[in-house]
């Protein structure tokens, strides 16, 4: 059934549980310096601490897109606040025993892969025709909102070492949550319908109904997807780190510096999402986002003075921004239907896990291979280019999903 009018409140809330489950998968970042210094983590387990958030992603983003078309919001949300809750406590309890905190964190990567599912299928599926360009692109602020939010609880903090509040914080947040999820029960119709019986659906289906982007069409986005999150999570991952090691700054002034690129994620996620809705080719700005980041990487290691690099970490952040908010986007411009959109927004998940999963893990290893920061970059801008690579073959596509779009509006 196609909606004839946005309901906001079913677009906020799933914009929210993104804001929520981000926050607790980037509270890491800004306190790994404390925690390195105090704990004595080894570096791949620290890489390990964000990489098994996207392998439980890659691992459940499917199931529980199943489960959403088939049982509704309502208990895949507590299920995801709940190891959320679960998790996060038990990393505040034994921050001592590495392979606990590993264990916290794998707890916590169950929820965050649950609720980032519900939460985008909710937002832009509680979204008319016409705002659905609008709705994903607020989806798309998910992860920086969350990172700008595990920043400001951290830097007032890490000037006495307090690494804890983000923890804190993070589960008296998710209180919150479950009273909303109670309320928004009756908003399930923002949902998949629950699946009709394979003969009914053999019946009563008609072929141009929901249509089907062939296999390669699926491939194509996952893949993009897949290679920009790898340099992404590896590059918010150990920026804060790279700061104080590197440019020899403390980690609260790291914390701050590292605001500026969500800050610049979250303006032109929104500016994407205007432009896609006045019909701007979602390839043009997808191809031109990832070879800004491509050159950025390149120059990186370069950078010495402070100025030129704030505005290089600027230029970074808006560029990244604009590239989920077209990936989010697809489902719509293609004209998919509920339950086929649930499944794409599936698909994209698992691309983005996949590449989130090996990035934060081989940055440190390119990094002890090369031994400076040079043989990083290289690595990392080929990734970005060719994820640009990629994206540009999906030009053979583009005009398919413009014409979709327009339909739309």
């Amino acid at each position: 059934m196609i909606r004839s009018h946005t309901d906001w409140p079913g677009v906020w809330f799933g914009v929210a549980l993104g804001w929520l489950t981000a926050f607790h998968y980037f509270k890491l970042p800004p306190t790994l310096p404390v925690l390195l210094e105090r704990f004595g983590y080894p570096e791949l387990l620290a890489g390990a601490f964000m990489s098994v958030f996207a392998l439980a992603g890659l691992l459940l983003s499917t199931w529980a897109g199943r489960r959403l078309g088939r049982f509704g919001a309502r208990q895949l949300v507590f299920a995801g606040l709940l190891l959320t809750l679960v998790g996060s406590g038990l990393g505040l309890l034994t921050p001592l025993y590495p392979d606990a905190m590993l264990v916290s964190r794998a707890i916590e990567s169950m929820g965050y892969a649950i609720l980032s599912v519900v939460g985008v299928v909710l937002a832009v599926g509680a979204a008319a025709p016409r705002d659905k360009s609008l709705a994903a692109a607020l989806w798309a602020t998910w992860i920086p909102v969350g990172q700008v939010m595990a920043a400001l609880v951290s830097f007032p903090a890490l000037e006495f070492g307090l690494w804890q509040l983000g923890w804190v914080v993070g589960m008296a947040l998710c209180i919150p949550a479950l009273i909303l999820n109670r309320t928004m029960e009756r908003r399930s119709g923002v949902m998949p319908a629950p699946a009709e019986p394979r003969g009914a659906l053999a019946n009563e289906q008609k072929p141009d109904q929901e249509p089907a982007p062939s296999l390669g069409y699926r491939l194509l986005p996952a893949l993009v997807f897949s290679l920009w999150s790898g340099q992404f999570i590896a590059y918010m991952t150990w920026l804060p780190e790279y700061l104080v090691k590197q440019q020899d700054i403390r980690a609260e002034q790291a914390a701050l510096v590292y605001l500026v690129v969500p800050v610049m994620i979250v303006a032109f996620n929104l500016l994407a999402g205007l432009l896609l809705r006045r019909g701007l080719s979602f390839t043009l700005l997808l191809v031109g986002a990832l070879l800004v980041q491509g050159l950025l990487w390149l120059v990186l290691p370069s950078l010495e003075n402070p100025t030129i690099g704030l505005l290089c970490l600027a230029l970074y952040g808006a560029a990244a921004g604009t590239v989920p908010t077209c990936m989010f986007n697809l489902p719509h411009a293609m004209g998919l239907g509920a339950a086929a959109s649930t499944r794409a927004f599936a698909s994209l998940m698992v691309g983005r896990n996949l590449g989130a999963l090996v990035g934060p893990i081989l940055l440190p290893q390119v990094h002890r291979w090369a031994d400076d920061w040079h043989g990083v970059a290289m690595v990392f801008a080929t990734i970005t280019v060719s994820a640009a690579i990629v994206g540009a073959l999906m030009m053979t596509v583009g005009d398919k999903t413009d014409n979709a779009a327009k339909e739309h509006r």
